[in-house]
C-alpha cells in the first residue's frame, strides 16, 4: 500500500540516515582540520590536493623525490652558484637547470602546461606578467612559505609567488669615450643625436627587464619616447654581458635599461666603465619565485623555494647577482645606493595592468623600435 511503510521501508530509511551521518562527519573533518594542525606554517592549499605539512614531512617527502628542475633566467653560472650551495644543504637532492631569456623560458613552461607534461618545478624569471599569467591558469602550486613573510605585499601574491630579487635599471657609458657632462643624466637624454647608432638596449620582446623599461618610460613618457628611440636606430642585445662588452669595445657610447647591476660589482676590474642613476626616476623591475602546480618533485621544490628567499638565498642575490633583496632593511649591491634613497618608477596600476599589455607593448617595441626577437 503506498499510504503505508513496511519494516523494509524503515530499514532503508534507517540505512540511509547512517550514510548520511557519515557524509556529514566526513565533510565536517575535510573542512575543519583536527585542532592540532591549526599552528602548523608549511603549508599547501588543500584545493591541490594535500593538507598541512609540517616541515619534518616535507623534508621526508623530499628526500623520496630526490630530485630539483629549476627553470630560470639567471645566467648558467650565476644559477649553478644557487643550486651548488642549495645541494650543500641538501646533498640527497639531484638539480638540473633549464635556462634562457625570460619569456623563452616563460613560453616553455606554458607550453609544458597546456601539453599536460610539466618537468618544471621552480619557476624564476624577471618579469611578474609570466607569474601573474600562470596564477589565473590555476598553473602555480599553492605553498605558504615562511620565507615568504619577510617579502612585502606589494612584491608577492601571498602563497603563489613571491619576489626573489629586484633589478633597477639605469645607464652606463665609458667616460674614456664619452665626457661625464655629454653623458645622459635623465632617460629623455637618449633621443640626444649625438647617441643615434651608439645605444645599446636589450630586446624587449624576449626580456623580461627590457620589457620593464619598455612599459614604465612608455608609462611616463608615452609612445612618442618609443617612437623617438626608434629612430635612434639602437643597438638590440640578446644580453646583458654582450651589451657590456659592446660597451667596453666602444660599438656603443651607452647601454640602457638592464646595463648589469654588475657593473658597481665591476668598477674595481672595469674602471672604464661609468654608472648613472637617471635624476627623472629609476626603473624597478622584480623577479618573482613560484612552483608549478604539476610539479613532479613538489616537497623538494619547497625546500628550494625556502632557500632561494631565506637570508643564505637573499645574501647570495646582493653578492652574486649584484640585485637588490626585498628583505627589510637588507644591505644594497657593493656599490649601489639604498632602494629606499632611489627614486623608484613602479607600474601605476599593479602587475596585473603590466601583465595585460605585455603584448600589446612588445608589438610596439618590435614596430617601432625594430628589435629582431632571439
Amino acid at each position: 500500500m503506498s499510504g503505508q511503510w513496511t519494516s523494509r521501508n524503515w530499514g532503508k530509511a534507517a540505512r540511509l540516515a547512517t550514510v548520511l551521518a557519515g557524509i556529514g562527519m566526513l565533510a565536517s573533518l575535510c573542512g575543519c582540520p583536527p585542532e592540532e594542525q591549526q599552528p602548523i606554517r608549511v603549508s599547501i592549499n588543500p584545493g591541490n590536493g594535500g593538507r598541512p605539512r609540517t616541515p619534518e614531512e616535507v623534508l621526508e617527502l623530499a628526500k623520496a623525490e630526490g630530485a630539483l628542475y629549476w627553470y630560470t633566467s639567471l645566467s648558467e653560472g650565476d644559477a649553478e652558484e644557487f643550486l651548488s650551495q642549495f645541494r650543500q644543504k641538501y646533498p640527497f637532492i639531484r638539480t638540473e637547470l633549464e635556462r634562457g631569456g625570460s619569456f623563452t623560458i616563460a613560453e616553455k613552461v606554458t607550453s609544458e602546461t597546456t601539453s599536460g607534461r610539466v618537468q618544471a618545478d621552480v619557476l624564476h624569471v624577471l618579469d611578474p606578467t609570466t607569474f601573474v599569467g600562470l596564477r589565473n591558469q590555476a598553473a602555480l602550486l599553492y605553498y605558504d612559505s615562511p620565507a615568504t613573510r619577510n617579502i612585502p605585499a606589494r612584491y608577492k601574491d601571498t602563497g603563489y609567488w613571491a619576489a626573489m630579487r629586484a633589478v633597477t635599471l639605469g645607464m652606463a657609458y665609458d667616460p674614456r669615450r664619452l665626457k661625464k657632462q655629454e653623458a645622459p643624466q635623465r632617460w629623455p637624454d637618449l633621443l640626444h643625436p649625438r647617441f643615434r647608432g651608439k645605444l645599446g638596449i636589450k630586446d624587449a620582446e624576449t626580456a623580461g627587464a627590457a620589457y620593464a623599461l619598455v612599459f614604465l618610460l612608455r608609462e611616463r613618457y608615452g609612445t612618442a619616447f618609443l617612437e623617438g628611440l626608434g629612430t635612434q636606430r639602437p643597438k638590440i642585445y640578446k644580453t646583458v654581458s654582450q651589451m657590456q662588452d659592446a660597451l667596453r669595445r666602444g660599438e656603443i657610447a651607452v647601454a640602457a635599461g638592464d646595463v648589469g647591476l654588475s657593473v658597481g660589482e665591476e668598477e674595481a676590474a672595469s674602471p672604464e666603465l661609468a654608472f648613472v642613476w637617471p635624476g627623472d626616476g629609476v626603473p624597478m623591475m622584480v623577479g618573482p619565485v613560484a612552483i608549478m602546480a604539476a610539479a613532479p618533485h613538489p616537497n623538494c621544490a619547497r625546500l628550494f623555494e625556502d632557500f632561494l628567499l631565506s637570508a643564505t638565498g637573499q645574501q647570495l642575490v646582493v653578492q652574486q647577482l649584484g640585485d637588490y633583496s626585498l628583505w627589510p632593511n637588507s644591505e644594497p649591491p657593493r656599490g649601489r645606493l639604498p632602494l629606499e634613497e632611489l627614486r623608484l618608477i613602479l607600474p601605476t596600476a599593479g602587475w596585473t595592468d603590466y601583465a595585460d599589455k605585455r603584448d600589446l607593448l612588445r608589438r610596439e617595441f618590435s614596430d617601432l623600435v625594430g628589435a629582431e626577437g632571439e
